[in-house]
């Protein structure tokens, strides 16, 4: 009887861990397609300038941004005319509103004074204001350092990120 428990034990363990390998590699395909996909556009290239200022942000002001010789990514072309030849190689995780997790890049940071003087720049302030992303650094280094995080970053998405916020504020 000992023999049949052990057995059974053994069997109903082995089916939990299939069960939990199987959603893994669900959620490792999910989160593959989600980041190639993106919002079903090409690969993460940074935008051009001129998009840049038509959406309400002063590309000179974006600090950190992607440059293609910076190790976060790289020179390429794309016949996209509201990108620039660089695109973003590193992805970061976070967590949405739901606890689902995504992936995004990151092109540069913007801070008050990197929105256009203009209805544009109101409209995106707006934007951005309402796309909360929170940050939870770790006690040492900067804070500020890109990958210098305890845990994964939330992301409130509901407010039309993908439909409104064309620049990913």
């Amino acid at each position: 009887m000992k023999k049949l428990q052990s057995f059974a034990q053994r069997r109903f363990h082995s089916i939990r861990l299939s069960f939990a390998l199987i959603a893994v590699l669900c959620a490792a395909l999910a989160a593959c397609a989600m980041v190639a996909a993106g919002n079903g556009s090409a690969p993460p290239f940074d935008f051009s300038n001129a998009f840049y200022r038509q959406n309400g942000v002063n590309p000179d002001k974006i600090t950190n941004r992607r440059t293609g010789a910076d190790g976060l990514s790289v020179f390429d072309t794309t016949n996209d005319p509201t990108r620039r030849n660089v695109r973003v190689t590193i992805t970061i995780p976070a967590y949405d509103h739901s606890g689902a997790i995504r992936y995004w890049n990151v092109f540069g940071e913007l801070f008050q004074d990197g929105f256009t003087n203009d209805a544009a720049g109101e409209q995106a302030k707006a934007i951005a204001n309402s796309s909360a992303i929170f940050v939870f650094p770790k006690r040492s280094g900067n804070p500020l350092q890109l990958g210098n995080n305890r845990q994964a970053d939330m992301i409130d998405l509901r407010n039309g990120y993908f439909s409104n916020n064309r620049l990913g504020l």
